[in-house]
């Protein structure tokens, strides 16, 4: 019995074979749009949680092309990123595979980061290596410009908690393994009105 085709992209696939890598991924997001929001995130004027003042040498065609992408909403000369935003700079932040010593003024490209934390397993049966896991902490620290403390192992060796501190708020945390960095320093930031 022959299962019929569930929709018109499906239908289109089976004429035309080669469409399929025509169709962009409902993932792809475009690297001009993706890097305008992390500068914007990164070096922008911060007024409260998450709403940023429009740079000025951003154009609207930027922003537009922003809101159409879903990343944020624009509230006059403002710009509120959204929480779908918020995840496309967590993944740049994530996906970054450079060395800190490299060029931090180069933006990655979100498609690159997100294909780098595709690979990334999370399955508790599937631990990371301790060191590695230590490492990418210790990358994520130093991209947020915080203290990175060490890690807290239990009596046999495990590792429970990594912790930080926020030069910022002189607020120390803790991160459980395979958690954000970037979600709990928000929340502390959050507290301070930061």
């Amino acid at each position: 019995m022959k299962k019929y085709n569930q929709s018109l992209y499906d239908s289109l696939i089976n004429l035309m074979p080669s469409l399929k890598n025509t169709i962009r991924n409902k993932e792809y997001i475009d690297s001009k749009v993706s890097s305008d929001l992390f500068t914007i995130w990164q070096t922008g004027n911060k007024i409260k949680s998450n709403i940023f003042k429009r740079p000025t040498t951003m154009s609207i065609n930027d922003v537009n092309r922003m809101k159409k992408a879903e990343l944020i909403r624009s509230i006059g000369d403002n710009i509120e990123i959204t929480k779908k935003g918020e995840d496309v700079i967590k993944i740049m932040i994530l996906g970054d595979d450079r060395s800190i010593f490299e060029d931090s003024e180069i933006i990655i490209d979100y498609n690159q980061a997100l294909s780098n934390t595709k690979n990334i397993k999370t399955s508790s049966k599937k631990k990371m290596a301790g060191s590695n896991q230590e490492s990418q902490m210790r990358n994520q620290a130093n991209q947020l410009k915080i203290n990175y403390d060490g890690e807290m192992k239990d009596g046999k060796g495990n590792i429970l908690l990594y912790a930080f501190t926020d030069p910022k708020t002189k607020s120390s945390f803790t991160v459980k393994p395979g958690g954000s960095v970037l979600e709990k320093l928000n929340n502390i930031r959050k507290g301070f009105g930061i």
